[in-house]
């Protein structure tokens, strides 16, 4: 199994976002999943070759975004490594399933970690605190309305097992949103 989870934000808007803004965040998100997928290729559908008609059952797990579904202001970097990501997710799934490799990625919501709580000092880390009482009240109007808000990294967690485990074995190319309801709030 290879779980790509590796992601970083650098919002600004569109007309102010600099280069070097852009190229971190999609080196980091988008190039970063690929390259690990690429490496994983040696491990993963190589020795799948040497295994016969049915060979071992694989999963690749990405993690995608809310905002690589359906944009987000302020994204623009963001969403478009994550937009990607779902991509490489169902190019990956169509070129490696006679290899028994499954390829699937999760896009989370307002998840509860470093990147959604208060701005850090250096404001590279963080949502601003009027956007947080946003992001709250809208969750508080949805269906799935906790006492404690957001989503928790053991949700995303929970879905990534499942992803993992053979309960998903005729599941491939998928990108599930994991926002508690909120996909279309916002």
């Amino acid at each position: 199994m290879l779980a790509n989870i590796a992601g970083i934000t650098r919002d600004v808007v569109i007309h102010k976002m600099t280069e070097k803004d852009w190229d971190f965040v999609i080196d980091v998100n988008l190039k970063g999943t690929f390259n690990m997928i690429q490496a994983a290729s040696v491990a993963m559908r190589d020795p799948a070759k040497d295994e016969g008609a049915a060979p071992k059952a694989r999963s690749i797990i990405n993690v995608s975004s809310t905002s690589g579904v359906k944009g987000n202001a302020g994204q623009i970097n963001y969403a478009a490594a994550k937009a990607g990501i779902n991509g490489i997710t169902r190019t990956v799934a169509k070129e490696w399933a006679r290899f028994n490799i499954r390829s699937n990625s999760i896009a989370p919501g307002f998840i509860q970690t470093r990147l959604t709580a208060a701005p850090t000092d250096d404001g590279k880390l963080g949502i601003p605190d009027q956007q947080r009482q946003m992001i709250e009240m809208l969750y508080s109007q949805t269906g799935l309305n906790r006492a404690e808000g957001m989503g928790h990294p053991i949700d995303i967690a929970n879905v990534a097992l499942f992803l993992a485990s053979d309960l998903s074995s005729y599941m491939s190319g998928q990108v599930l949103v994991v926002a508690g309801a909120m996909i279309d709030t916002y």
